[in-house]
């Protein structure tokens, strides 16, 4: 790197940036899908609404991923 001092914290902050925007645009998505009453009832909300759009065998095939990337 040329210059760490100036190129380190501005990578830092974009990456915050960058994920904060993301989580927005999945909480605008999900919310959108299910009502919110029903989202916090459950104990995987972002399966509930895979199944919800997409069926329970992909639902299953997402589950199943999650478990690997933990």
């Amino acid at each position: 790197m040329k210059d760490p001092t100036r190129t380190i914290p501005r990578a830092l902050l974009v990456s915050v940036f960058v994920t904060t925007a993301i989580y927005a645009l999945v909480c605008a998505v999900v919310v959108s899908v299910l009502p919110w009453q029903e989202l916090s009832a459950s104990d995987a909300p972002l399966a509930d609404v895979v199944r919800h759009v997409a069926g329970d065998r992909f639902a299953s095939g997402i589950s199943f991923v999650a478990l690997f990337a933990t």
